[in-house]
């Protein structure tokens, strides 16, 4: 199984608009992240955002640009803050139900990398998986080894 971990792209600041949605310099970071996605030729077969605007509009644009069938769900689990009980069970279903298949999780800091910490069973610094806007962390889960970090993404490496 493969699991992206994917943060929202630039939002607007909660001064501005409280409901903090994408700006255009936003909406660009998340089509860029999803040409470098298209350029690696990857395969996803769900996409779950969290219930705020910016990872939502995230998701969606990431549909949009990958082409992908299915419709992008809003799921628990993915705020900032939460806990990764919830999470964990989600992915875990996704697992017994599609063993190679490839799940996109669009949330938020600190959530996203703590999840990942956890996964990973990583002792290393919160920093090394830390997330920029539009960022990615590509984890893969082998039986014989558990999960590892394949590969991260950010809109620097796009420059």
């Amino acid at each position: 199984m493969i699991l992206y971990l994917v943060r929202h792209g630039e939002a607007l600041s909660e001064l501005l608009d409280f409901k903090r949605p994408l700006t255009e310099n936003g909406r660009r970071q998340v089509n860029e992240l999803a040409q470098l996605l298209k350029k690696k030729k990857v395969r996803i077969d769900k996409v779950c955002h969290s219930s705020l605007l910016r990872a939502q509009e995230t998701a969606q644009l990431l549909k949009e640009s990958l082409g992908l069938v299915n419709e992008v769900e809003r799921i628990d689990g993915l705020l900032p803050n939460d806990t990764d009980n919830y999470i964990g069970k989600t992915i875990s279903e996704f697992e017994r139900s599609h063993p190679l298949g490839a799940l996109m999780l669009v949330g938020h800091l600190p959530f996203l990398p703590k999840l990942a910490q956890k996964l990973l069973n990583s002792d290393q610094k919160q920093q090394s998986l830390d997330l920029d806007v539009a960022g990615l962390l590509c984890l893969n889960y082998a039986h014989e080894r558990g999960w590892f970090l394949e590969w991260k993404s950010s809109p620097r490496d796009l420059l």
